[in-house]
């Protein structure tokens, strides 16, 4: 069978964007006075690098067909993440700097902080540290997605299927040694289980593009299902509320079972319906969401505790919701703010999945 040519997954984008928030929300248990929200939430790095596999092999094919070879894979990857990367660690570095003038010793808390964002701007875990992104700790999955996609543009994107299925088997192998040694999958962000969450991506990572080498070859089975409802379960993945001696378990079938078949299904769907405009903007702003939400959330809680939490008598889950609303709505505009000057000097803060609605691999429209 001929190899598919369908160069928009708006469906993988309602999974991004729906991941994204489900981070978003699983980070606002720091500030929640009631129950835990989304506390499956740290399984969405898994759907990232699932989808992540699946979408860059589809740039990549579409780089091959082009040029004949991949050397400038890694290049417009970095191009598309870099920038907010950037910017995260800077947000995160202001907010560290306000707290050093603050303590009793500002000028070694402000040399300490320097030197956290001088590491972390190269894209390498910070061992000195107990986060090995200190800054922004959620990028310690950034770190290992750069990774992925230069062994992606100048190893793996000609491996034969069957050693493809060899590393899927590992990572498997790998996280199932996690899951029931360590209680579950949610590691990856400090120093002593950095290394672990190696298996994390590469059973992600791989299990990605198997997929899009069955959806290439049109061995993919359409599901009847809607776009809507394969968010949604996605959503309720992240929602469930979890034993923790269940933990284990539930994390395996996640993300070895429920997560590929979503991926699948969404591969295959059509977005339609008064829900699409929002799951698209969730979609395009999944990456900055992920990337700033940190910093960003600290500082507009603590904004709002400062002002309108002192002086009105709001809940404090209310005044969180409040938090919430506001976080996306900032990320949203220094997000299009910031893509807008990048794309007129030739860059753009669009994520991989960008590849996804039809952009050239390389930075062509």
């Amino acid at each position: 069978m001929s190899a598919r040519k369908c160069t928009r997954f708006e469906v993988l984008d309602a999974l991004r964007g729906v991941a994204a928030i489900s981070v978003v929300l699983l980070h606002m248990n720091n500030y929640l006075v009631g129950g835990p929200l989304m506390e499956s939430g740290y399984l969405a790095v898994d759907l990232f690098f699932i989808i992540s596999g699946f979408v860059n092999s589809h740039a990549l094919s579409r780089m091959v067909e082009a040029t004949g070879s991949t050397p400038g894979f890694l290049r417009a990857r970095l191009r598309r993440l870099y920038p907010l990367f950037a910017l995260g660690l800077a947000l995160g570095f202001s907010i560290e700097l306000a707290k050093a003038l603050a303590a009793a010793e500002p000028g070694r808390a402000a040399t300490k902080a320097i030197s956290e964002l001088a590491v972390s701007m190269l894209a390498v875990p910070d061992f000195r540290e107990t986060m090995v992104v200190p800054l922004n700790p959620v990028f310690w999955s950034l770190i290992l997605e750069a990774l992925a996609y230069w062994l992606h543009g100048h190893v793996l994107w000609s491996i034969p299927a069957a050693r493809l299925r060899i590393g899927v088997g590992i990572g498997l192998a790998g996280l199932v040694g996690i899951a029931f040694g360590m209680g579950s999958l949610d590691l990856g962000a400090n120093r002593e289980t950095f290394a672990l969450a190696a298996y994390r991506i590469a059973f992600g990572y791989a299990a990605g593009m198997l997929l899009y080498r069955l959806f290439q070859a049109g061995r993919l089975p359409r599901l009847e299902t809607g776009g809507a409802l394969i968010a949604l379960s996605a959503l309720a993945v992240f929602a469930s509320p979890v034993a923790p001696a269940l933990r284990p378990v539930y994390d395996l079938i996640a993300v070895a079972l429920i997560f590929p078949i979503l991926v699948a299904a969404a591969a295959e769907t059509d977005l339609d319906g008064a829900l699409r405009s929002p799951v698209l903007w969730a979609g395009r702003m999944s990456y900055a969401l992920y990337a700033l939400h940190v910093p960003i959330l600290f500082l507009v809680v603590f904004v709002i505790r400062i002002t309108i939490g002192r002086s009105l008598a709001i809940a404090p889950d209310a005044m969180l919701c409040l938090a919430f609303m506001a976080t996306l709505t900032l990320v949203t505009i220094l997000a299009s703010g910031f893509n807008r000057r990048l794309a007129a000097a030739g860059g753009g803060i669009e994520p991989a999945l960008a590849a996804s609605r039809g952009v050239d691999p390389v930075g062509r429209s």
